[in-house]
């Protein structure tokens, strides 16, 4: 008996070390270990834009629609932006659009991740594009992101993603913003951009890693003592 409860003692004490040094290795490493998710229909799998508000400007096109569609075989969001030829010269660097814009509560000092599995900019066809437009993303003011087109080919699809880590300057409500804008009109239509799989998850801090790795070990070893008891 006193032979088992040693061998157990020097089992827990080993795996003890092990998990110590292994929560070492991710908190130093920086680890992207994440939270709960903070947007809701980050994936616009109700096929609208619950969660969301969209707002255009008021000098872009007046054609212009954001909605939901299919991008290849999954939902996105999507939109036609430009400027109205009413008010703006094509070509002048001047870009109109819209936001789409959804609030997240974050805390400040703490850590965010946020990421995008897809940025998309498309041709419809009919001739190459001297301008395809932008894609910026911030995130409370800060930027996250941006996908700048110049020349586009006909029929063309350009995709990109993003991921970073964000340290909140302020407690409560902050945008996560999507800015669609391009600089020429978008009448007849010639170019989509599209959005998708959206995300801004809580990075735990290493010494909370550190805690929660330490409190399920010590439960461990105390079920394995009064097993042995």
């Amino acid at each position: 008996m006193r032979k088992n409860a040693f061998l157990r003692s020097a089992c827990c004490a080993r795996l003890t070390a092990w998990c110590v040094g292994l929560g070492m290795v991710v908190a130093w490493s920086g680890s992207a270990v994440t939270g709960q998710e903070l947007l809701t229909n980050g994936d616009f799998g109700t096929g609208d834009l619950t969660g969301w508000t969209w707002v255009a400007d008021v000098d872009a096109d007046p054609t212009m629609e954001a909605t939901v569609d299919l991008f290849e075989s999954d939902l996105a969001f999507r939109v036609n932006p430009g400027i109205d030829l009413a008010t703006i010269s094509p070509g002048t660097g001047v870009e109109r659009g819209g936001t789409l814009t959804q609030d997240v509560s974050l805390v400040a000092g703490q850590e965010y991740r946020v990421a995008g599995d897809l940025l998309a900019i498309r041709d419809l066809g009919g001739g190459s594009n001297a301008d395809g437009g932008t894609i910026t993303v911030t995130l409370g003011g800060q930027f996250v992101s941006q996908f700048d087109i110049e020349n586009i080919a006909s029929s063309a699809t350009l995709t990109t993603n993003f991921e970073t880590v964000l340290v909140a300057g302020t407690t409560g409500p902050n945008d996560l913003s999507l800015r669609f804008t391009r600089q020429y009109t978008n009448t007849p239509l010639v170019i989509y951009h599209f959005a998708d799989d959206l995300s801004v998850t809580l990075v735990p801090e290493p010494a909370s890693l550190m805690g929660l790795l330490g409190a399920g070990l010590f439960a461990g070893c105390r079920r394995r003592r009064r097993a042995g008891a």
